[in-house]
């Protein structure tokens, strides 16, 4: 259950002896989400364009990274500095295989927003409890290379592509009732 994944987390960040385990609680809900959030249902290929399915994708992968947004914030909230590596390892692994491709632009750049998710979510984690090494760990993590760069950048650079091409094709105004949100 959603809750337990997050409640284990907590548990585990109380005391830093939990440190392995709970590097080993989010290795094992990275692997799950980056299992999901694979090419095979979020082709960028061979799929045309259409608002249902942007919502579908959307909704799919909000569902998927539910479980790590929570732990994620967590770690960004209450994380100590032990803690960092496991923070940065989250957003690092999630930009690992977001290399380019082939394929429907905005679809591409849909396959960053896993990760937009989650900086945004532990982002404001970190800055509600004020824990700006936090969310320094989160921002300056190096991110994978993508069709944008071709060496490791900053993740707050790193993602500010691929939201600037979903932006330009309006596609979030798209969605019914969001027409006249900026």
């Amino acid at each position: 259950e959603p809750a337990d994944l997050v409640e284990q987390a907590k548990e585990y960040l109380i005391d830093t002896r939990h440190t392995i385990r709970l590097h080993d609680l989010v290795a094992q809900e990275l692997r799950r989400v980056l299992l999901l959030t694979s090419d095979d249902g979020f082709a960028v290929q061979g799929t045309q364009w259409s608002i249902d399915e942007f919502a579908r994708r959307l909704r799919e992968y909000e569902e998927i990274t539910y479980d790590l947004r929570g732990v994620s914030s967590c770690l960004a909230y209450w994380g100590a500095p032990e803690h960092l590596p496991i923070l940065r390892s989250i957003m690092a692994r999630l930009t690992d295989r977001l290399e380019p491709q082939n394929g429907l632009l905005i679809w591409q750049s849909l396959r960053w927003y896993p990760v937009m998710l989650l900086v945004y979510s532990a982002g404001i984690s970190a800055l509600s409890s004020g824990r700006y090494d936090n969310l320094a760990a989160i921002l300056l993590t190096q991110a994978g290379s993508s069709r944008y760069a071709e060496t490791r950048v900053e993740l707050a650079l790193a993602i500010g592509r691929p939201m600037l091409e979903i932006t330009r094709e309006d596609a979030f105004k798209q969605l019914p009732g969001h027409e006249k949100q900026y």
